[in-house]
């Protein structure tokens, strides 16, 4: 039975994600996915409400964890690119599943994390 995990991403990024099947990490909590995210969890993309157009503040994607965590040889990612940075270290390839445009508040009681929290 798959893990569900929430990463919360930017909107570019989000767009690179889909057209390119990969989903990157890096920072301090890079080490902690790497060590629980496997092959076949599923991963519930959030889009954040800064520098958004169309998915902002939502639950945009879910995506089938399809390899195993590899490391990025280069910037690949929008924002990645724009300042020259390898930020996102570990990747993982992903299979969309689900696409569309979900607000936290329709599925809070769903996620066990926010079960019986207010919203």
């Amino acid at each position: 039975m798959p893990s569900y995990w929430i990463v919360a991403v930017n909107e570019a990024n989000f767009h690179h994600i889909i057209d390119h099947g990969v989903y990157g990490c890096g920072g301090r909590m890079c080490n902690r996915m790497i060590s629980k995210v496997r092959s076949g969890d599923v991963l519930l993309v959030y889009v954040n409400k800064s520098g958004c157009s169309k998915y902002c503040g939502v639950f945009a994607a879910a995506l089938e964890v399809v390899s195993d965590w590899f490391d990025a040889e280069k910037p690949q990612f929008p924002d990645e690119v724009a300042e020259g940075t390898l930020k996102y270290v570990k990747l993982v390839r992903v299979r969309a599943i689900a696409t569309g445009s979900v607000k936290p508040e329709e599925i809070a009681n769903e996620l066990e994390i926010f079960r019986g929290r207010k919203t």
